[in-house]
């Protein structure tokens, strides 16, 4: 079982407490059954987004498409339609918070409350696939080591990482960078050679790996 340090959880919210991943889809059904209803839904990310029995974590983080949500709240103020989610959220009578670029939930069950951190991000769906770690157990490298070698990689391969958003062609006079692919496939096959598939972007040892 992993062991975590704290017995609080995200820190947003005083009481509350980590959770087993087992608790992963319990806790899910509450935040997408209020999404539902305005035909969206929220994608898990980082560690839970491949929940391992035994493993514990603070906070569930979470994306939900930015684009969908401009168009339903006809805005397209990002800093709006986070503060329009997170009123979804509140009318729906859950406690919330907004700090940076999150909003947060708070999710009780079995009368323990659980965190949940809701990032509005551009093709959700997409990005998703950027934040799904398959770490090995005892690996000393975390999802944001697996993005440090991403950007190293495509910075030696003369492109940009963006995290949610994918590779970009580096244009070192004027800086207007272009989206050069966004498919998870392409992106392994750029970076770690013709043979690579996404899969192989799960974990920095799948990458060296593959290297």
């Amino acid at each position: 079982m992993t062991k975590i340090d704290s017995k609080h959880g995200g820190g947003v919210f005083p009481d509350s407490v980590p959770f087993e991943h087992e608790k992963i889809p319990a806790i899910m059904m509450q935040i997408n059954h209020v999404l539902s209803e305005i035909g969206t839904q929220a994608l898990p990310i980082g560690s839970c987004a491949t929940p391992t029995p035994g493993s514990v974590s603070n906070d569930l983080d979470m994306i939900v498409d930015a684009d969908f949500l401009a168009n339903h709240f006809k805005t397209s103020n990002i800093k709006q339609v986070r503060e329009n989610l997170r009123a979804l959220f509140t009318k729906a009578g859950f406690n919330t918070a907004q700090s940076g670029v999150s909003v947060h939930a708070k999710v009780k069950i079995d009368n323990k409350a659980y965190q949940v951190d809701m990032m509005t991000v551009p093709k959700a769906a997409v990005a998703q696939k950027f934040h799904v770690h398959r770490i090995p157990v005892d690996s000393p490298y975390k999802g944001a080591h697996k993005h440090i070698l991403l950007n190293k990689l495509a910075k030696m391969n003369n492109l940009l990482w963006s995290p949610y958003e994918g590779l970009y062609t580096r244009d070192q006079d004027n800086k207007k960078h272009k989206l050069y692919t966004d498919d998870i496939d392409q992106i392994a096959r750029a970076l770690l050679g013709p043979n690579a598939t996404g899969k192989d972007l799960d974990s920095v040892e799948n990458m060296f790996a593959k290297l």
